[in-house]
């Protein structure tokens, strides 16, 4: 893995979209946030800009294989499990940093409306949820958490639990792009 961090870090422009192609053609963006050898590998071209607009489709093109890579159904659970890890956890942050279009990483959303519970009191992954509410906060539906049939406890569970509460704050903080009312 540190040699391809080293050509992908010392490349040029043409050398650097022919690694990404591999990456993906292979299906391998999901077994580099696996590992933890792989996501210093992922992290690196996550973090490398020459050219806004040649990182912007690469960026794109790698959310995109990922996306198409975890909804194999082999791979039920793996996205979550990569959010339980600490560097998994913070690789898929830096995913959300990158403030792509909303429509390329809808795909995490449904991730986290699926299992909003089980992410927001993991001390790990609530980390994830609460940095895409600042940043896809609007976008995110946490209804149902607090809609549905009375015996939705959901959201007394995350409010009673040290990392859900962090969680619940972030929906809730005042003077927030995503939290002002019309």
């Amino acid at each position: 893995h540190y040699v391809i961090k080293l050509l992908f870090k010392y490349s040029d422009q043409q050398q650097k979209q022919a690694l990404v192609s591999n990456l993906i053609n292979t299906h391998s963006i999901l077994s580099l946030l696996q590992n933890p050898f792989g996501r210093h590998v992922f992290d690196t071209i996550t973090s490398t800009r020459n050219n806004d607009n040649v990182f912007q489709l690469y960026m794109i093109l790698l959310i995109d294989a990922l996306k198409n890579e975890i909804n194999q159904p082999s791979k039920d659970n793996a996205l979550q499990e990569i959010l339980f890890t600490p560097k998994g956890s913070d690789s898929l942050q830096k995913v959300l940093e990158l403030r792509l279009p909303f429509e390329r990483v809808s795909f995490l959303a449904n991730i986290i409306e699926s299992n909003l519970l089980e992410l927001s009191i993991h001390k790990i992954a609530c980390h994830f949820v609460q940095k895409f509410i600042n940043i896809y906060g609007d976008r995110l539906n946490v209804n149902k958490l607090f809609n549905g049939n009375d015996n939705n406890d959901d959201y007394l569970t995350i409010c009673n639990e040290v990392h859900g509460n962090y969680t619940i704050q972030e929906m809730l903080r005042e003077n927030k792009w995503y939290s002002t009312t019309n």
